[in-house]
């Protein structure tokens, strides 16, 4: 993701960058997220779960995301090694990159939830 927005040099992608993302690259991350999971991880999935949650970009949409795909554990956001990179993991658990944006940058505005409220996903 950080080569298709031109970001490697950076590392992350700031609420610009998600909300210009190209389409296309968008869908075939998401595709190949889905195909390799077995519908159990990807943009869409997690898209399904924010828009049950509130469909809001704000920070309690936000958290009752992150409680329901298991990102937070007792109020607190798991850390990157604290992730399940495995089925049993809960459904959405992946990707989860844009959730430790959020919360490293402290925007108000969620990086994960402009991706998933983009109506090309």
């Amino acid at each position: 993701m950080l080569l298709a927005a031109e970001r490697e040099q950076e590392g992350y992608l700031d609420i610009d960058n998600i909300d210009k993302f190209p389409c296309a690259d968008l869908r075939t991350i998401d595709q190949l997220w889905i195909k390799h999971s077995n519908g159990h991880f990807g943009f869409s999935v997690q898209k399904c779960i924010w828009q049950e949650v509130g469909r809001s970009i704000n920070r309690e949409t936000e958290r009752k995301l992150g409680d329901r795909v298991g990102w937070r554990l007792k109020g607190k956001r798991l850390s990157d090694k604290s992730l399940r990179y495995n089925p049993s993991a809960p459904l959405g658990h992946l990707p989860a990159y844009f959730f430790r944006i959020v919360h490293c940058s402290g925007d108000f505005l969620s990086p994960t939830c402009i991706l998933l409220s983009r109506r090309d996903l």
